[in-house]
Order: structure tokens, then C-alpha cells, then sequence
């Protein structure tokens, strides 16, 4: 995973999704503080602007299907403003997939902190969802790798080390996945094959 380097946050945008009360005053002011631009909606009767970094969200008072978006999959970090800790509302709350959370009453210190590790944790889970969506569709492709790596052993005459040796030299190569490589052999590219075939006679180091 790549580190994660602390914005200032100078120039996001934020929304407060919360009722107007000292909690809310103090949160907008301390974001300005931090020089983020702030709008404060309540209730929630229209999208957030389309420009918004991060939501801050009442957790006592929010409802279900409160936002557009599927539980747990927010596209920028929503952090929880949370007073209550009756069960049923820490439930919805946790389900809602907030990054960080805020305790109230609001003081001044804390709300960067809540900043920082509400965007690490969104970059972090963001990162573990690529991961697994590129692991799922590795492991969706394996039929057509090894149909790909069956084919070049039938036509060059190669064990499977072998074969997946050139088939990931070529992949290296063209810049390409190796899944990529496999639906071109498996589409019957006789170029490609052809190119393949120089590959081994120069030892892999052809450029294709």
C-alpha cells in the first residue's frame, strides 16, 4: 500500500449534515479555522453539492436511505457526529460505513484529527477494494490463462514453466496483463503467435 501523507486540507469542501445548534457552530467554525469551505444542510432535502471531500453527518438524528449512495460504499469519507449510545443508533450509525466519528459535545480540538484519520481510513479501505476487485477478476481469468498457456504448449512444444515464462516476458513486454495477453492467444492472433515464436528463438529479449 502507498503511505498516506496528511493533507492541510486548505481548499476542500465540506458539508455538516446537522441541525443548527452550538455542536454544529463550533464544527463549522473550527473547519474554517482549517480554511475548508463549509455548507451546513439540514435536513437533508437536496444532494450535497457536487464538489464535496467529506461529510460530516448527525448520527443521532439520521435516517435510513439518508444518503444516495449503497451502505458502506460512500465515494469520499463521511465521518459521524455521534452523541447517542443507544444500541439501535450505533447499529445504523456503524452501518452507514463512516471513515471516523466525532463525539459530542464538539470541542475545538479533535475535528482535525477526526479530518486526518477519517481520509487515511477512506484511502486505506479504497486501496483494499481495488486489491480485491483486481484478485476477484484475476481469479475469474484463470480458465482463460491456463486455455491461453495449453495453447502455447500445444504449438511451441513447451512444458507449462515454460510457457508461462513467455507468456509473461511478452506481457512485460507489451505493457500488458497477463490476462490481456491470454484473450489475444485465445481470440487466435496468428501474429501474435508468430511474435511469440521469435521471442523464443532470441530468448524472450525480442521486443514484440
Amino acid at each position: 500500500m502507498m503511505a498516506f501523507r496528511i493533507p492541510n486540507f486548505r481548499g476542500y469542501h465540506a458539508v455538516v449534515i446537522h441541525r443548527e445548534d452550538n455542536n454544529r457552530n463550533l464544527l463549522v467554525q473550527r473547519l474554517r479555522q482549517l480554511s475548508l469551505h463549509v455548507v451546513s444542510l439540514w435536513p437533508l432535502s437536496e444532494e450535497p453539492p457536487l464538489q464535496t471531500d467529506v461529510v460530516f453527518f448527525d448520527a443521532d438524528e439520521g435516517w435510513d436511505e439518508q444518503f444516495s449512495w449503497l451502505t458502506r460504499r460512500a465515494p469520499i469519507p463521511l465521518i459521524a457526529i455521534i452523541g447517542s449510545e443507544a444500541p439501535g443508533r450505533l447499529e445504523w450509525t456503524i452501518a452507514q460505513g463512516p471513515s471516523a466519528y466525532l463525539v459530542k459535545p464538539i470541542q475545538t480540538t479533535g475535528v482535525f484529527t477526526s479530518l486526518v484519520m477519517g481520509f487515511n481510513n477512506f484511502h486505506r479501505l479504497s486501496e483494499l477494494e481495488a486489491a480485491k476487485e483486481k484478485a476477484n477478476s484475476r481469479l475469474k481469468s484463470r480458465p482463460s490463462v491456463f486455455k491461453a498457456l495449453l495453447t502455447l504448449m500445444d504449438h511451441f512444444g513447451l512444458e507449462e514453466a515454460e510457457a508461462f515464462s513467455l507468456l509473461r516476458s511478452a506481457s512485460m513486454v507489451r505493457r500488458k496483463s497477463i490476462e490481456t495477453m491470454s484473450a489475444s492467444i485465445n481470440s487466435g492472433d496468428g501474429r501474435l503467435l508468430a511474435e511469440l515464436g521469435a521471442m523464443l528463438v532470441l530468448g524472450h529479449k525480442k521486443m514484440l
